[in-house]
């Protein structure tokens, strides 16, 4: 067995073949085998393979009709008999240290990979010097740094240089048993299962590999089309095998989503106006859900005097196993949460989601880019959903103003929330922070309104307190929830019991925005704003009708 065996595919490249050819015999490291396939060449790169099999036994070459990139290296794994693999572009060149420096950092770490920084040309121009030492400070005073699975896939997903390509690279070549190159953004599809496999991964602060971008006529938009699908279906097989392995998948389907924009706004200047309109569909989840409309929503809930149950993207964190700023991951919550979501619709409950899939060009473009992107990497569930649910109300009942292209229409969704709790006796259970309709006329023409605060965060926490206080307290009134997550269940386990229970969520931001007429989401300073994190500089003011309409506090901040 050789230590190191060297895989060049080779494609009409007869221009740099050489100079590659020779970078590899010239090594000070010498105990490798270089696997040469030519993959169709029309040029002299055929002849030119031959001519380093007759004068150095350590190179070998094999043949194929043109059947492209990845399948060339699965004939060089094929063929390959060493220990450890690297990867050379049959238009690049290695220093003649290059494979000595890589099996000595291998030697002192006993890692399974070794990734090394380069140099980048345009065609023959030198461009730039990647190295890593500027990632991982620790180079600075060390040979190499060990690094982890997690650093090797977001820095794949980042594309990275170093980290995106084959090349640069000593791989144990056991860590490509029942893998393969596959025609699907080779390089990315087969190096995440590579790094998900590796348990040891190394990074060395050295650029002795010579990389040459070389520079082709534009391309079309059926390649740029099928660019950006091939990448899709890789991070995609990505996100599978992380959740079958129950690794990273939160982090793993929020760097992929930034992947994708990547790509889409790299090939979104190549193309035609036609592949542009194209590429867009390819953004566009596919989706079996029927989602009502706002109104529609709002008219079901006040004709059948519903109780509300409203889902969005922390829900399915949540259900997917992680948690999220306002609520810890609790794995009944989790598994309460799902449930709820597979309710069908009815005038007792209705369980709600965002319609941004089916009526988008009713959202702006930030929320459009989210939901996709949301609705993209959870395409598994909300399939499952919409083969098993007849119809869904609609999510934005409790946010019908800032998201919206067309802000008319909220006036008329506001007046519509504001006849579902008019002349009523109202029960608010709500955060320590959030004070719904404190300085606003938003609850204008209830009966009455009573309420009982809970936790800001981890309000599940003390769900059966506030299950308690809401039967306590509860009868006879329509209770508004403003709990996050919790408030789903509550929703449900108080309709199950004759209650009117409506998750209105972050309808008081929404409506502060809409009284004030904004543009962008404003921070409220005397209570809790809608994603604005962590509610830093809030300061309550002393109020004395909200503090007599406080019937019950189990916040723990009293």
């Amino acid at each position: 067995m050789v230590a190191i065996s060297i895989g060049v595919p080779v494609h009409n490249v007869d221009s740099h073949l050489r100079r590659c050819l020779n970078s590899i015999r010239q090594q000070s490291f010498q105990d490798f085998e270089v696997i040469m396939v030519d993959d169709g060449s029309t040029d002299n790169s055929f002849r030119i393979c031959q001519e380093y099999v007759l004068k150095d036994e350590r190179f070998k070459l094999y043949h194929q009709e043109d059947k492209g990139l990845a399948n060339a290296r699965n004939i060089c794994l094929k063929y390959m008999r060493g220990k450890y693999i690297a990867w050379v572009e049959a238009t690049d060149t290695i220093e003649m240290d290059y494979l000595a420096h890589l099996v000595d950092i291998q030697k002192q770490s006993q890692a399974e990979i070794v990734i090394s920084g380069s140099k980048e040309y345009k065609n023959d121009k030198f461009v730039q010097e990647v190295r890593l030492q500027p990632y991982f400070s620790k180079l600075k005073k060390k040979q190499y740094v060990n690094i982890y699975r997690y650093q090797n896939l977001i820095s794949l997903l980042s594309q990275w240089v170093s980290f995106y390509y084959n090349w640069g690279k000593l791989i144990k070549k056991n860590l490509y048993k029942g893998i393969w190159y596959e025609d699907t953004s080779s390089d990315l599809s087969t190096l995440e299962k590579i790094y998900l496999r590796a348990e040891s991964t190394v990074v060395t602060g050295k650029t002795l590999y010579n990389h040459r971008n070389i520079m082709t006529t534009n391309k079309k938009d059926a390649e740029l089309l099928k660019m950006y699908q091939d990448r899709k279906q890789a991070l995609e097989e990505l996100v599978l095998f992380s959740e079958l392995m129950n690794y990273g998948t939160f982090e793993i389907k929020n760097i992929s989503r930034q992947h994708l924009n990547l790509v889409y706004n790299h090939l979104l200047p190549e193309l035609t106006e036609t592949g542009k309109k194209e590429l867009e569909t390819l953004m566009t989840p596919q989706h079996k859900i029927n989602v009502l409309g706002i109104g529609e929503t709002l008219d079901y809930i006040l004709e059948n005097q519903s109780s509300v149950a409203r889902f969005g993207d922390g829900e399915i964190f949540l259900i997917s196993g992680q948690g999220i700023v306002y609520q810890e991951y609790r794995e009944e919550l989790a598994r309460r949460l799902k449930e709820i979501l597979f309710v069908q619709s009815s005038p007792k409950l209705v369980v709600c989601m965002t319609d941004v899939f089916t009526n988008s060009y009713d959202y702006n473009q930030t929320s459009q880019d989210f939901w996709k992107q949301f609705i993209f990497w959870n395409k598994n569930l909300l399939d499952n959903l919409g083969e098993k649910t007849q119809w869904l109300g609609n999510s934005f009942i409790s946010r019908p103003y800032m998201d919206m292209v067309d802000k008319t229409k909220s006036q008329s969704y506001f007046k519509k929330l504001k006849r579902i709790w008019k002349n009523k006796n109202v029960l608010i259970i709500e955060g320590k922070l959030t004070r719904s309709g404190v300085g606003n006329d938003l609850f204008e023409g209830v009966e009455s309104l009573e309420r009982i605060i809970a936790p800001s965060k981890n309000a599940f926490d003390k769900y059966s307190e506030l299950l308690s206080l809401s039967r306590k307290y509860g009868q006879g009134k329509l209770i508004l929830l403003m709990l996050g997550p919790t408030a789903k269940v509550l929703a449900y386990d108080l309709s199950q019991l004759g209650y009117q229970a409506i998750d209105i969520g972050h309808i008081d931001s929404e409506y502060e925005w809409f009284k004030m007429g904004a543009t962008e989401k404003v921070a409220l300073k005397n209570k809790h704003t809608a994603e604005n994190n962590l509610d830093t500089g809030v300061v309550l003011e002393n109020n004395d009708v909200y503090n007599k309409q406080v019937i019950a506090d189990i916040s723990g901040d009293n």
